[in-house]
């Protein structure tokens, strides 16, 4: 957790399996209630978002991406996999 200038605020260690927003709330009650979080989607969840308006806090956390965002970037890939295979003699 930081502050907008960047400065840790709170941390905490954990294993590298264990999800993020596991350990959000517990950053979250170690600081002042901010006025407005962001994050990432890995801490996109009902749970955390609740936990946030309880506390007058607006959250900016991103979304799931959207179907046509997934269907565009499966066609990325696509050209990605051609353009190596091309560049590597494989055509």
């Amino acid at each position: 957790m930081a502050n907008a200038e960047g400065r840790p605020l709170a941390f905490i260690l954990t294993p590298g399996n264990v999800a993020d927003i596991s350990v959000a709330a517990y950053l979250l009650d170690g600081i002042a209630p901010p006025r407005r979080v962001l994050a990432d989607k890995a801490y996109d969840a009902d749970r955390l978002r609740k936990s946030l308006e309880a506390q007058a806090t607006s959250a900016n956390c991103k979304r799931e991406a959207r179907p046509d965002r997934r269907h565009r970037e499966s066609h990325r890939h696509a050209n990605g996999c051609r353009y190596t295979a091309r560049s590597q003699g494989r055509t």
